[in-house]
């Protein structure tokens, strides 16, 4: 895990903000599992050190090992604000929002699927309301 990555995941947002200052710092380095600092940041909802990854040229379009994008982290999380702030930037980035909300993984899970493992009500709701298809199988 890089200091990125430790910055992110105990919510040191100002520390993201310096170590994302020097032109060294890639803000799309994969750890453990190939998580990026997105994909950690949206797994613990702290929607700063998103923005400020994503303002620093952070890829929503990464994949983990898992083929997980950064809105399966936080449908799984339940972390509903970093899936708006996912839904906001990949739309000005191109990307609908129901394009994003039906991204599949390796095996075919969408963030609708992720949001039912995770058990969080309102996040399924969520992706209801933005348009996921509730009928889409996975590959089992």
């Amino acid at each position: 895990m890089s200091p990125l990555h430790l910055a992110v995941s105990h919510q040191h947002n100002h520390i993201v903000k310096l170590l994302l200052s020097h032109y060294k710092t890639e803000s799309n380095l994969e750890g453990c599992l190939g998580n990026t600092p997105v994909m950690i940041a949206c797994s613990i909802n702290n929607t700063e050190s998103l923005s400020i990854l994503l303002k620093h040229g952070a890829r929503l379009c990464s994949q983990n090992k898992l083929g997980h994008f950064a809105i399966h982290a936080a449908a799984f999380a339940g972390a509903m604000k970093a899936m708006e702030v996912i839904l906001k930037a990949g739309e000005e980035m191109g990307h609908s929002i129901e394009e994003h909300i039906n991204a599949l993984d390796k095996s075919c899970s969408s963030p609708l699927h992720m949001a039912v493992r995770g058990g969080n009500m309102d996040v399924i709701k969520f992706c209801i309301q933005k348009g996921a298809k509730i009928d889409h199988q996975q590959v089992t």
